[in-house]
């Protein structure tokens, strides 16, 4: 596949339209019920639930370095770091008309130095009943010492994986947030949902991994070795954490732990949440 010209957006490719069941639709399965409900109650037919999808995919040369922004409404960012000195990037839009499907639009934009890509989204009708505005999934692969500069999404689910950024930002209105052996300058916001850290193994070295809750639970895997300064504080919410000493669990309910674990070195574990519970578990090796 051809390489963008610098500064400027690439042209979509020839797109894939397929039509798919409604149970397809993620976070949207819910609505969807409830609208087969009411339809089925005013006689229309069942092709009134089915989605239709396009898939955009496209290959990029940039620095391994490169700063990452990609922002979406409703849908999925999969951020997945390799040794690689390019970035695949897969998209797949889903609509429930084929009008709002050509409606979504990706924008890619290649800088030195940088990457965006934007998400834009049909208007919603003003009087609808239901959200009908679609959602994109992206699975992004990238270099994994690329910086994730800003990764925001409205609503659905964000993954980072493998990732050694010196700058790493996600930010989710609602649902799921996964990251998976990240390292590096790491900070997660979550407004209302779950979030999971889970981490294989400690690599030595100097590295910050924050988390934010405003509304919801997060847990924490990490390695029975992890060197790390540990600090765990929910407003209102409890804790349990399996690095505590076995005759202070259970005795009382925790709201905040600070506490060195082998030392503490140079690496620092940060879990807030103002409403929610924070479980942190001593991963088997």
């Amino acid at each position: 596949m051809g390489e963008p010209k610098q500064g400027a957006s690439n042209a979509e490719p020839t797109p894939c339209v397929t039509t798919v069941s409604g149970g397809q639709f993620g976070s949207a399965c819910s609505r969807l019920l409830l609208a087969g409900l009411l339809s089925g109650l005013v006689g229309c037919g069942s092709a009134t639930h089915r989605t239709l999808e396009e898939t955009f995919e496209q290959v990029y040369t940039i620095e391994p370095t490169a700063n990452l922004t990609v922002i979406n409404g409703d849908g999925a960012i999969f951020v997945y770091g390799s040794n690689t000195n390019e970035m695949r990037v897969q998209a797949i839009k889903r609509a429930y008309t084929r009008e709002r499907l050509k409606q979504i639009a990706v924008d890619v934009s290649i800088q030195p130095g940088s990457v965006s890509i934007n998400t834009k989204f049909p208007l919603k009708p003003k009087w609808a009943v239901f959200d009908r505005s679609g959602t994109v999934d992206y699975t992004i692969v990238v270099p994994l010492t690329a910086n994730l500069a800003r990764l925001e999404l409205g609503a659905g689910e964000v993954v980072v994986d493998g990732m050694r950024s010196q700058r790493m930002h996600a930010r989710l209105g609602s649902g799921r947030i996964f990251a998976h052996n990240c390292f590096g300058k790491v900070a997660l916001a979550l407004d209302r949902g779950t979030l999971t850290l889970i981490y294989d193994w400690w690599e030595p070295g100097k590295s910050s991994i924050q988390t934010n809750i405003a509304h919801g639970n997060a847990w924490a895997f990490l390695p029975a070795d992890i060197v790390c300064h540990l600090v765990a504080e929910t407003e209102h919410g409890i804790i349990e954490s399996d690095f505590e000493e076995p005759s202070q669990r259970g005795t009382k309910e925790t709201t905040k732990i600070d506490m060195l674990i082998h030392g503490g070195g140079d690496a620092g574990v940060t879990m807030r949440a103002k409403e929610g519970d924070l479980r942190i578990v001593k991963a088997s090796p």
